[in-house]
């Protein structure tokens, strides 16, 4: 019974072993991480750290454990701040940033800017091209947005899910039209018969502008 409580005891030693040791500026995604002292005190490493914000404000207080060849302790703290902690062992200043997703958001706001863009050509119909396009311009535009936010290290989840929605939508609505008025010409290039006799169709390979379905647009 007594070895079952010292390996339970040792887990969260383990754990701490394999962690990654914090650099100097560390990003909230690879925490937790464990900063070692710079050397080991003679009467062991318990000693206790107080760390503190940016503003100078006690934020935790933490304890060394005890290692080989020095102390660590854990740092557990992914708020975005720099902090300074101090204790009898050593002190030392880590700064906490966010993870840099910039590439990945422009990448694949380029691919919802392009894909918008392309769909609105099959489309013989002016509102759904202008539509279309002027979506296109709007990504453009919230591209920029993104990237100025994330330069002020400020928080664009709600706008990356806001915006994943709507393009997801439309992108979706608008482009299974596009596919079906592709096929439709693929199918009947020369326009003389309409597939179905639907009206949408027939309207988007004529060219017409004029009745759909006897209303005026």
């Amino acid at each position: 019974m007594r070895i079952f409580f010292i390996l339970l005891l040792l887990i969260p030693l383990v754990f701490a072993m394999e962690l990654p040791e914090c650099k100097r500026t560390e990003t909230n995604d690879n925490i937790p991480c464990v900063i070692p002292s710079s050397y080991r005190p003679s009467d062991g490493c318990l000693k206790e750290i107080d760390i503190y914000s940016g503003n100078g404000t006690l934020v935790q207080n933490s304890t060394y454990s005890d290692y080989i060849p020095n102390c660590k302790f854990v740092w557990n703290i992914t708020t975005i701040d720099t902090y300074q902690y101090n204790s009898t062992i050593d002190t030392g200043v880590i700064t906490v940033t966010k993870k840099d997703n910039m590439l990945a958001i422009i990448i694949a706001q380029i691919f919802i800017i392009s894909f918008f863009t392309l769909i609105g050509f099959p489309h013989k119909l002016g509102f759904v091209k202008f539509f279309l396009w002027s979506m296109a311009m709007a990504e453009l535009i919230m591209t920029i947005w993104f990237v100025y936010m994330l330069e002020a290290n400020l928080d664009i989840t709600p706008f990356l899910y806001i915006n994943s929605i709507v393009a997801l939508i439309i992108g979706g609505t608008f482009g299974l039209l596009s596919i079906y008025a592709m096929m439709v010409k693929l199918i009947n290039p020369s326009n003389k018969k309409v597939v179905n006799d639907d009206d949408y169709t027939k309207y988007v390979l004529s060219g017409e502008k004029g009745t759909f379905k006897d209303k005026p647009f």
